[in-house]
């Protein structure tokens, strides 16, 4: 007689179920991850597109503006689009004290306040203080 080696139809199934549970348990850890990382790089970027504005108006000599549309903000030197770029689905940035986010020819701000960019986890609030070049990011 010859020895059959392998599984059993009942070993296999035992494998695949446990594998199936451990990717189940996986996908919202992964998610959170993905959502986090999202949220990182859109802070990042957000941050990083400011000091690019204030950049934009010592170099150039106008004042330059960021504006804030439901889905997207926007760099406006004058009435010319510079920069457009999309805001994550369900967030939102709100404009609190600032009528608009701007920064003169010498690279100060025209209006100190704060903006608040509410994420779908988190809230955070940009504060551009009076006299200040830089806006800080917190985390109330």
């Amino acid at each position: 007689m010859k020895q059959a080696n392998g599984f059993t139809l009942l070993e296999m199934l035992y494998v695949l179920g446990i594998i199936s549970i451990l990717f189940i348990i996986s996908v919202p850890f992964m998610r959170h991850v993905l959502d986090q990382q999202e949220e990182s790089q859109f802070l990042k970027v957000f941050e990083a597109d400011i000091l690019y504005a204030q950049r934009l108006a010592l170099q150039s000599k106008h004042i330059i503006s960021m504006y804030v549309n439901p889905g997207e903000y926007k760099i406006m030197q004058g009435d010319r689009s510079v920069l457009i770029r999309k805001i994550p689905t369900d967030w939102e940035i709100d404009i609190r004290t600032m009528p608009q986010l701007g920064f003169d020819n010498k690279g100060r701000i025209r209006y100190p306040g704060t903006i608040a960019i509410k994420s779908d986890h988190t809230q955070y609030l940009m504060v551009f203080p009076f006299g200040k070049g830089r806006g800080y990011l917190v985390q109330p």
